[in-house]
């Protein structure tokens, strides 16, 4: 279906349209034609790095007409892909062949024909190639990750400690939403409250308030998760906590399960009506 081919290519290749002239024309190891312009700093895409990248997506019929597939210069939510070792790649595809001569701030345009790519949807028959465009955005390398890995011991004893003061109500100058979300600040960032729409970057580990059981940690995975406020991308609770923290913010959030995961929970990780914890922290 649509949404399939959609995730195919995504693993396999991304793009960035740019309209200018000029970069270095090759051809990759597997034959993929590209145009790289290296306007970027610092160094190049190493395997296991975590890049985020802008893309654009252009289909061309073999009549020669072409039309945009997708397009995510508009979405605050960059696309994030794991540059696989050698060893972890099974089929060739033009990301992974191209992103080892990227650096952040580097953009290419990588074709792709149509038919070196499997399983086709009946809708790709006509197509002669795919035009593959993407910016690097950012990088995040082992050395990175690995700083913010080694936060995860102290944020975890951190937020056994709250939720102890919590259940002993012995926590105070908590602020409240209208829904029953807790915020407690343990460094109250000076930048500004995140706008309608804005792309937020944050670190996170969550758990149930019940037993303190680990479902999900940035921290564990060393990169930030990264998601636009107020546009229903995550559960009811985090986007009003998460509103009122200004970037820099280190802080402590209790959500009741009304505005967490509720009556259905997530099967093998929060049971039914858990209320959550999140300690989180807003990256400058």
């Amino acid at each position: 279906m649509k949404y399939q081919f959609i995730a195919l290519i995504l693993s396999g290749a991304l793009i960035f349209s740019y309209c200018k002239k000029g970069g270095t024309e090759a051809v990759t190891k597997h034959g993929y034609k590209y145009q790289l312009f290296e306007t970027g700093s610092g160094n190049k895409i190493q395997p296991g790095d975590v890049t985020y990248l802008a893309a654009q997506l252009i289909h061309v019929q073999r009549d020669g007409k072409d039309s945009v597939f997708l397009d995510t210069r508009s979405n605050p939510m960059p696309f994030e892909f794991v540059m696989p070792f050698d060893s972890q790649v099974t089929t060739p595809s033009p990301i992974v062949d191209i992103l080892p001569y990227m650096r952040k701030g580097d953009s290419v345009v990588v074709m792709q024909p149509i038919d070196s790519l499997k399983n086709l949807e009946p809708f790709m028959k006509s197509w002669k190639f795919i035009k593959h465009s993407f910016k690097v955005l950012d990088i995040i390398n082992d050395k990175d990750r690995k700083v913010v890995q080694d936060k995860e011991a102290a944020v975890a004893a951190q937020v056994e400690k709250d939720i102890k003061a919590f259940n002993d109500n012995s926590l105070k100058d908590m602020e409240t939403t209208p829904s029953g979300v807790k915020i407690l600040f343990h460094e109250k960032g000076t930048g500004p409250l995140p706008k309608q729409g804005e792309a937020v970057k944050v670190l996170y580990y969550g758990v149930t308030r019940k037993d303190g059981k680990l479902f999900d940690s940035a921290y564990k995975k060393g990169s930030p998760f990264i998601f636009p406020i107020g546009e229903g991308q995550v559960i009811k609770g985090w986007e009003e906590g998460m509103a009122l923290l200004p970037k820099g913010s280190k802080a402590t959030l209790f959500l009741p399960a009304e505005v967490a995961y509720g009556e259905k929970g997530v099967p093998t990780f929060i049971e039914p009506n858990s209320d959550l914890v999140f300690y989180v922290e807003v990256i400058k």
